[in-house]
């Protein structure tokens, strides 16, 4: 009776004053958040630029089969599209998705035990299945499958309780929604292609997709970050991109979203060089930049074996060495490492996976302070190891040795970090005198062990006496206090047509009194430009130096200060970029190699590409041939060169004047492991025209996998000294 009678009053006040109950609905104004100052963005960014270690979990019904469709067991998360299954089919598997055994707490506990500081799951992939409870949606996890617990919510009560940062992914590409996709899976080919008219898109959009998104924040928040993906569909622009970045930003104003909100990743390396792309960080998936981005946020997605989600038959699992590698190169460039898990449909983090996020735990709790809330030093590393692309291509699976090296900052201390088991006398090349002039140290010491360490800084290098007892497994830490003041690392930014050069030294002052000296730019070992620089206590300035190369050839250029030439670096005149036009035919016609075919017809494209626009790849595959002249100079007679080539999809051959000189790629089996890979095919001098043209044709082709771009290759050509 009194909940009538207030029903009675509720409809009186409406009925007189019914501007006050349509203020009520009104939706806020909403704040435009693309412009956003830089100190707002740092105080945002600042817990996760801290974090630099988080777990990826792909969990959904795709556990389920776990891999297997019919006569084959090498699927994962993408089965549904891959096997394409039928959605009536496929919606089977939520049917019999009943995770008894998931433990909310467990899972934090693992991810927390391993240094992990944040954690990123799929609120819902590609196929569409919502693993939260969705009024949006029946076909969730509570009114779909037998299980009828809400999992995101304890997880994300087990991440406050924990001290653990909840975060969620979400795919923007839907392959059961009927306003997002087709809704007979087997009607088409490539379910991602996305096929549905934009109208009907838009209402997915604005009907489903932002009523869940809004259902994710309100319910499950505060979150740290909102990750999204399938971005590359043809319905999707960077202007909805930006829209649906406000969006999420409105509903939390301090959330973090990442660059696929749009289109602002280039492929798998996952950052194009665009500052007015809609992100907050760059996104490269399976691959590690080959060196430091600069100011730009970034973080590496990589899964542990083959796969995302679990697939029963893949137990090509990483040892504990190579993912403590991987973060350790990681974080040495700037990025994060979000480190993937794939648990099964009975809600378990496979043992595989748990026995080595330990062992990185037991790494991370001696090495800690050298990992969280670091910054990269001037130069990544030094050693072997740094002559891989990105660090760690899939080919290799541990550090060759001691010289291996990575380093890490925080303020005025700078960590080495050695990837292999230290010899007694661990020498550090770029820190001795020639290579850092004017750069000393005040204290040396080894992370994990309190007793002193006997050290000297020589002329090549500095030489740390290495205890006989070690504190942990895998990879070891010392940290060392900077003083003095002078050149802490430079860099080879460019050399234009005309053949000037354009160098950045990069000076720091870690003394208490004002300093200044010269900087010098040696060319050929003499002098070329000097300039005055002058410091402040505690502070760092970029010097650019530039000079023009009279002569064509093979040039050593070195920055130093007095007699301190510093490592030296070896700049080629004319500088050949095989970034460009290029030509470009489909098919696959073996004649397309030689070296006098006429290509004049021929699409011109321009390499490297970008994964989402070139020559309509979201369509129609760009497999076939690319071909390229150029002209290698008579000076560099009797000399082999080395030709870089970037990431292909899936497979590639490639030719030098006719004469194969590589090949790489192809999935399954090899899945991401080789055509995320770069590539340096060596061209021997014997192949090369010199001062005459050659032709560069490389093949691209379907090996079993889908796809069809070619984001390479990358320049410059090197010469190789023999």
């Amino acid at each position: 009776m009194l909940k009538e009678k207030f029903a009675v009053l509720l409809f009186f006040v409406c009925a007189v004053c019914p501007c006050r109950c349509q203020m009520e609905k009104v939706e806020p104004v909403s704040k435009d958040y693309l412009h956003e100052r830089k100190e707002a963005k740092d105080a945002r960014m600042a817990w996760w630029r801290q974090a630099r270690f988080g777990m990826f979990i792909h969990w959904g019904i795709y556990s389920v089969p776990a891999g297997k469709y019919g006569d084959r067991d090498t699927y994962g998360e993408w089965i549904m599209h891959n096997a394409k299954i039928p959605i009536p089919e496929y919606e089977k598997y939520a049917e019999q998705f009943n995770p008894v055994k998931f433990d909310a707490d467990e899972w934090v506990r693992i991810a927390k035990e391993a240094g992990m500081k944040y954690m990123v799951i799929t609120s819902k992939h590609h196929d569409g299945f919502s693993m939260f409870d969705s009024k949006v949606s029946g076909y969730d996890i509570i009114d779909s499958t037998p299980y009828k617990r809400d999992v995101m919510k304890e997880l994300s009560r087990a991440c406050k309780k924990q001290g653990i940062k909840f975060c969620f992914y979400h795919s923007i590409m839907d392959w059961h929604h009927p306003d997002a996709q087709s809704e007979d899976i087997s009607a088409y080919s490539d379910p991602d292609m996305n096929t549905s008219p934009g109208e009907r898109f838009s209402k997915y959009r604005e009907e489903y997709m932002k009523p869940q998104l809004k259902e994710l924040v309100e319910q499950y928040g505060p979150l740290g970050v909102m990750w999204f993906d399938g971005e590359w569909i043809e319905q999707w622009t960077e202007e909805q991109g930006r829209d649906l970045y406000n969006y999420v930003r409105n509903l939390q104003p301090d959330i973090i979203v990442n660059n696929r909100v749009g289109k602002g990743r280039d492929g798998m390396a996952g950052e194009k060089d665009d500052p007015e792309a809609v992100g907050d960080f760059g996104t490269p998936e399976q691959h590690i930049p080959g060196s430091s981005l600069g100011d730009v946020d970034w973080e590496s997605c990589i899964t542990m074996n083959n796969h995302w989600g679990y697939s029963a038959a893949d137990k090509n699992f990483k040892s504990a060495d190579y993912l403590v590698f991987q973060l350790v190169d990681i974080v040495s460039k700037g990025g994060n490492y979000l480190l993937n898990v794939g648990p099964t449909s009975e809600g378990l983090i496979p043992a595989e996976s748990v026995k080595r996020l330990r062992e990185m735990g037991k790494w991370m709790d001696v090495n800690g302070e050298a990992i969280y809330d670091t910054k990269p030093w001037y130069t990544y590393g030094e050693g072997p190891a740094q002559k891989k692309s990105g660090a760690f291509g899939e080919s290799r699976t541990k550090a060759d040795t001691a010289e291996d090296i990575r380093f890490t900052r925080k303020g005025d201390t700078l960590y080495a970090i050695c990837l292999g088991e230290p010899v007694k006398q661990l020498k550090i090349k770029k820190l001795g005198k020639d290579n850092a002039p004017g750069i000393s140290f005040s204290d040396v010491s080894m992370v994990g062990i309190s007793k002193r360490l006997n050290w000297r800084q020589n002329d090549d290098g500095l030489v740390i006496e290495v205890p006989d007892k070690l504190p942990c497994d895998h990879a070891f830490s010392f940290k060392i206090k900077l003083a003095g003041a002078g050149i802490c690392g430079w860099n080879f930014d460019k050399q234009t047509e005309d053949g000037q050069i354009v160098i950045s030294a990069y000076v720091e002052n870690f003394d208490e009194m004002n300093w200044t000296d010269e900087v010098h730019l040696y060319v050929n070992g003499k002098r070329a430009v000097k300039k005055v620089v002058a410091l402040e206590p505690k502070s760092k300035k970029k010097v650019v130096l530039k000079y023009k190369l009279s002569e064509d050839g093979i040039h050593d250029i070195a920055v130093g200060m007095d007699s301190k030439k510093g490592l030296s670096q070896q700049i080629i005149k004319p500088y050949i970029d095989l970034a460009g036009k290029w030509r470009f035919q489909k098919g696959d016609d073996p004649g397309y190699k030689r070296p006098g075919f006429d290509d004049i017809d021929w699409e011109v494209v321009n390499l490297p590409a970008k994964w989402e626009n070139h020559s309509d790849y979201v369509v129609d595959p760009a497999f076939g041939w690319y071909r390229k002249s150029l002209v290698i100079p008579s000076g560099w007679e009797g000399k082999s060169i080395a030709i870089k080539l970037g990431m292909v999809d899936d497979a590639d051959e490639s030719f030098f004047n006719g004469v194969k000189i590589g090949s790489g790629g192809g999935m399954p089996p090899n899945h991401y492991s080789e055509w995320t890979k770069l590539r340096v095919y060596k061209v021997p001098a014997r192949l090369i025209n010199y001062g005459r043209e050659n032709i560069i044709a490389i093949r691209v082709y379907d090996s079993g996998g889908s796809g069809g771009l070619y984001s390479g290759p990358l320049g410059p050509i090197e010469v190789l000294e023999e």
